[in-house]
């Protein structure tokens, strides 16, 4: 990641710093800014600081189906649905579409959804990393948030990235940020350069005209 250095040895030290004591960061950029890439990097931080990863992306075609983010997200923590509290299990459960009922409260889904992540951390430290916060259905949006509030002092990180001028829980919680703009004349050179390089002459000439 040409001229990222400063972003990628903040989110490093964000990784590392809550091995033991959970926090939350939020990442805004424009679209094709970078944010994704940027992730991706920290996935890779946390998978070698021995974390459980959970995970989901927001697609804006998706936004209107209920749950979806947190589906996504939980997926990995499926094996401890039977241990919870008969009711959690329950109202997750049917949030989730694994079995039939009347649609739950919110609050209990949110409770059902960090006593899963608790269970989780007995052995690993968690970290939720959610790109295109933007595109959550409103559900899960709130989940988010709600997660990042409870994790404060357990061993729960949350990263989400989100474009600017997209309000919500989430990104309306004052949470710290780090901001991904773009990157100077000389790293961009770069970038082209080495981008240039891979081309064929033919696909390059194709691309100068």
């Amino acid at each position: 990641l040409l001229g990222r250095e400063p972003e990628i040895a903040a989110l490093s030290a964000f990784v590392a710093a809550g091995f033991e004591q959970g926090s939350v960061l939020l990442i805004i950029g424009e679209p094709g800014i970078g944010k994704t890439a940027l992730l991706t990097s920290g996935r890779a931080v946390a998978h070698e600081a021995g974390y459980t990863l959970l995970q989901a992306v927001g697609v804006e075609s998706e936004m209107h189906l209920p749950f979806g983010g947190l589906h996504q997200a939980l997926t990995p923590l499926m094996k401890h649905l039977d241990s919870l509290m008969p009711t959690q299990r329950d109202a997750l459960a049917t949030a989730l579409g694994l079995v039939e009922g009347a649609s739950p409260d919110l609050f209990l889904i949110a409770e059902a959804a960090f006593a899963l992540i608790c269970l989780e951390q007995a052995k690993h430290p968690v970290i939720v990393i959610v790109d295109d916060v933007q595109w959550l259905d409103s559900q899960s949006h709130q989940i988010l948030a709600f997660l990042a509030h409870r994790g404060a002092g357990t061993p729960l990180s949350v990263i989400g990235a989100i474009r600017p001028g997209h309000p919500g829980p989430f990104a309306d919680a004052g949470f710290p940020q780090l901001r991904v703009t773009g990157v100077d004349d000389e790293t961009a050179d770069r970038i082209l350069r080495s981008h240039a390089a891979a081309l064929s002459p033919t696909a390059l000439k194709g691309i100068l005209e």
